[in-house]
């Protein structure tokens, strides 16, 4: 499952969302998870994940990702 920048802004305290994510993971389900607004937002899901969120980074907008053109996933891509 993808959960895209933002969608879990505001569910920390949401029960219901986190024992889904948890079911879903437990039988065997993948979460691939971008960035939120707050690390606090990542609380929701199991295994309780941290990290800091784009609201909190102070490089949110330079030097923040980083492109490895030699992976293998990528490397026939021209840059």
């Amino acid at each position: 499952m993808v959960i895209p920048s933002g969608a879990l802004a505001g569910k920390k305290n949401d029960t219901k969302f986190k024992s889904e994510m948890e079911r879903f993971v437990r039988n065997g389900g993948y979460l691939y998870v971008f960035t939120q607004p707050r690390g606090e937002d990542f609380e929701v899901l199991p295994l309780s994940p941290s990290g800091y969120g784009w609201q909190e980074d102070q490089s949110c907008s330079s030097h923040s990702t980083f492109v490895d053109s030699l992976h293998p996933a990528i490397y026939s891509i021209s840059f």
